[in-house]
């Protein structure tokens, strides 16, 4: 046993929270007939104040999976067995769960999101087995009970929550209350912790951050700036192919466009190509992946500085090409640190600094999205941070 003063700094590693306010021996493991399989995000896993960690205590038919991330930095996880799962998520195409639903139509096993509004539309969107599953909504019956972590909307409510929520329905000859009695012991107990001045929460409002200056390469060095776009698709064997490439140089405007012969399931998933135009072994207007490197290679000069407008650009041709021995940076980090630091796609982007794309002799989509990559990097080049931010 622990003291006072030691049994705050102390875990029960049951429900990972701190001995003075373990939940433990409130929870008594309920026998429910629907399964439930939550996928987490990971920034979930240890949260002090988590819910799917009730679900695994409380419930006997659960199981848990962390979705970690991938080669590519995408949030996966292995497809289940699929035979009448639902996934409860709120979309449009969402089957309401009620009383009335018949019983057809009811899913054997619930597949639960657990993470905040944001991540959790990540793991939906990095994971896409999850389009192919029925989807289902709820109507919450009452407010979230969730004193302790804000929701984003009166109707939002918290992963257990939603999960007895939607037991409720599905089984209404089982009582739930013993759960929600636990759930409700645990706010009770972490508000008085909080209270006494021991429970100070780790996760504070971020402070306003002060604007930065335009990075140094866009504008000491910025002939020697090379914008770039790939084209590039995900494939679940391969992570993500390299497609296309294509760049410009902003001093003396020298271009570089290339294609890369693919396999023959890759060719058929680009729109705008004819998979005989980048198909393995020979094609029309791909190159075999040595002879992408070398002219890519060949293009690049020693005082070169690689631009992009995300990560995904330059990370799809660093894995083709290697790792990169010139500085790179990124426009639209360099955007929000600098100009403003809410803001949507590159597109919007330029809509709102009304700014015209520059005119790109690329192909496809390519042209389009260059030439606005080149106008924000132009943007950047010219613009004076106001007096009022600090220089870094």
């Amino acid at each position: 046993m622990c003291t006072s003063d030691e049994a705050h700094r102390t875990i029960c590693y049951r429900c990972f929270k701190p001995t003075v306010v373990c939940i433990c021996e409130t929870i008594v493991p309920i026998p429910n007939r629907t399964r439930i399989d939550i996928l987490q995000h990971p920034a979930e896993r240890n949260h002090p104040i988590g819910t799917a960690r009730f679900a695994e205590l409380g419930l006997q038919n659960v199981s848990l999976k962390i979705a970690y991330p991938d080669e590519t930095g995408a949030l996966t996880c292995s497809v289940p067995t699929l035979k009448n799962v639902g996934l409860l998520y709120p979309s449009p195409q969402a089957t309401l769960l009620s009383p009335d639903l018949p019983e057809d139509k009811r899913p054997e096993t619930l597949l639960v999101l657990d993470g905040t509004w944001f991540t959790a539309h990540k793991l939906y969107k990095g994971n896409r087995w999850l389009s192919q599953i029925p989807h289902f909504t709820l109507q919450p019956s009452s407010p979230s009970r969730y004193r302790i972590r804000q929701e984003p909307s009166e109707h939002c409510i918290s992963t257990l929550e939603a999960i007895v929520e939607a037991l409720r329905i599905l089984e209404p000859q089982t009582d739930f209350s013993s759960l929600i009695h636990a759930f409700d012991a645990m706010i009770d107990r972490q508000l008085v912790y909080i209270q006494s001045g021991r429970g100070r929460s780790r996760y504070k409002r971020p402070r306003k951050r002060a604007q930065r200056c335009v990075p140094k390469y866009l504008v000491e060095r910025f002939n020697h700036v090379v914008v770039v776009y790939t084209e590039n698709i995900r494939v679940e064997e391969f992570g993500r192919v390299l497609v296309s490439c294509c760049a410009v140089r902003m001093g003396d405007g020298q271009t570089f466009e290339s294609f890369v012969q693919v396999p023959a399931h890759v060719a058929n998933r680009l729109p705008e190509l004819e998979p005989s135009d980048i198909l393995e072994p020979h094609s029309r207007l791909g190159v075999p992946k040595e002879q992408f490197i070398a002219s890519w290679r060949q293009f690049l000069r020693d005082d070169d500085v690689l631009c992009a407008w995300n990560k995904g650009t330059l990370k799809s041709l660093f894995q083709l090409a290697g790792p990169p021995s010139h500085p790179y940076l990124y426009l639209k980090a360099a955007y929000g640190n600098t100009v403003k630091e809410k803001f949507g796609t590159l597109e919007e982007v330029i809509e709102d600094i009304h700014e015209t794309p520059v005119p790109m002799p690329f192909f496809g989509r390519a042209k389009q999205r260059m030439g606005n990559a080149v106008a924000v990097a132009r943007y950047l080049h010219h613009y004076t941070p106001p007096k009022t931010t600090r220089t870094v």
